[in-house]
């Protein structure tokens, strides 16, 4: 997983609004609830970009669909990754 982002000090308070709004989103997401810790969000321009992992393809686009209507957000660039616990995998190790 890239861990190049940023430190919350160097990032632009709508990068920061953003971000929260995104983990209260998925915090009142049923599937989501209580695991936003494992996404990292990044906002350029009118692009959020969104990692971590997930196990199964369909709450990869959960996530996506969750996300949709961010203010200010034109595309979702979602790059979660599918780890499954059978080992199929989008991961490359």
């Amino acid at each position: 997983m890239d861990t190049d982002l940023p430190t919350p000090k160097d990032r632009p308070q709508r990068s920061l609004i953003l971000e929260q709004r995104a983990r209260e989103i998925l915090d009142s997401h049923s599937h989501f609830s209580g695991r936003t810790r494992v996404f990292k969000f990044e906002v350029w321009e009118d692009v959020m970009v969104v990692r971590g992992r997930v196990p199964t393809y369909y709450l990869k686009q959960m996530l996506q669909n969750a996300l949709k209507d961010l203010p200010d957000v034109r595309w979702i660039d979602n790059q979660v990754t599918v780890v499954s616990e059978y080992g199929i995998s989008t991961f490359d190790s």
